[in-house]
């Protein structure tokens, strides 16, 4: 009985010091070792030789690559912070132009596993395939933390279809030199 105390004990203190690595550090998107974009710098803002116009609205279907259940909340989650990141970049969502949004990768931990486990009960990953005006681009993030979930990284995953999706609106902008 002393022994099980002392593994609920211990997985309690590793819980703890997560959840207070989580609180004094500042949020910051988790760093990718493998670069989780195909756009060498995405830019956060539009280039200025793009015209503040219009951004197409997303249309996200499911594809994972590994097998995963589906959950219902991340693609309105995507999109709406896809469309925060529009209105704040100065655009607006356009009524007849969309972008193909593809889930290629999904892994959500148990909300209690996560607060209960931690790192210790693995990552959660979400990533997307983005096709538009006939270029392929990827965006993704992951998190082991025990505060955030899956709503973080959809907020994060949205945030990057935006940058993706205004540097090919950006490099049609530019013209082209040959």
């Amino acid at each position: 009985m002393h022994f099980n105390q002392s593994i609920v004990g211990a997985a309690l203190c590793l819980s703890l010091v997560a959840v207070s690595q989580a609180q004094t550090t500042p949020e910051a998107p988790a760093a990718d070792p493998a670069p989780s974009t195909t756009a060498a710098a995405a830019p956060t803002a539009p280039a200025a030789a793009a015209t503040k116009g219009q951004l197409p609205k997303l249309v996200i279907k499911w594809q994972c690559k590994e097998a995963c259940t589906a959950n219902d909340k991340v693609p309105p989650l995507i999109e709406e912070a896809y469309a925060k990141a529009v209105a704040k970049g100065g655009y607006t969502l356009s009524d007849s132009e969309t972008a193909e949004v593809t889930i290629v990768d999904f892994r959500q931990r148990p909300p209690g596993v996560r607060l209960g486990l931690g790192f210790l009960a693995g990552k959660d990953r979400l990533g997307v395939s983005i096709s538009y005006r006939g270029k392929e681009m990827t965006a993704s993030d992951y998190s082991a933390s025990t505060v955030q979930g899956m709503n973080s990284l959809s907020e994060s995953v949205g945030k990057r279809s935006y940058e993706q999706i205004v540097s090919i609106v950006s490099s049609k902008a530019t013209p082209s030199v040959n």
